[in-house]
């Protein structure tokens, strides 16, 4: 279970528990543009900019990050981190320790989708090319285009592990 749960409090039965309608009160929340699943524990970033951390055993979320100011449209967690894109341009890395933002970079398009691992940070700035940063050394490039052609209009980059 993320430390961040671990050292916050629910958000009380209003906002923070499971509903049977699965509908909250605020109506620009009910888009959910991201899900990552480990364990018992759920991260949804919604339309509101918010990220959600919830415990799946008592159906309560423990912590919200607060930071961005669009809708969440990717994100992704490993022990320590969470990183999140939006429709705001940005793309953030979040300390589960703390729920604090411990690093955030500014694009020139919203993000579509975004992976990382240990080194790089990878994502669709629908720009119809895909941004790469390497965290090690600092560095951001460009890494070749994205949909081509006119089938491919209007559709975001998605990026695909192999």
């Amino acid at each position: 279970m993320w430390a961040a749960a671990q050292a916050s409090a629910s958000m009380g039965s209003s906002e923070g528990t499971w509903r049977q309608t699965g509908r909250t009160s605020d109506e620009k929340a009910d888009f959910v543009g991201a899900l990552q699943v480990f364990d018992a524990a759920l991260a949804c970033g919604t339309a509101d900019g918010m990220v959600r951390l919830w415990d799946l055993r008592s159906g309560q979320v423990h912590r919200s990050l607060v930071g961005h100011t669009g809708p969440v449209t990717s994100l992704q967690f490993d022990d320590v981190h969470l990183v999140t894109g939006s429709l705001d341009r940005s793309i953030r890395i979040w300390d589960l320790r703390t729920g604090s933002i411990f690093d955030a970079y500014a694009y020139d398009h919203p993000i579509t989708s975004m992976m990382f691992d240990t080194r790089r940070i990878v994502s669709a700035a629908g720009e119809d090319v895909v941004k790469v940063y390497d965290k090690v050394d600092g560095r951001h490039w460009d890494c070749g285009a994205g949909p081509t052609g006119s089938g491919d209009a209007g559709k975001a980059a998605s990026i695909v592990e192999r």
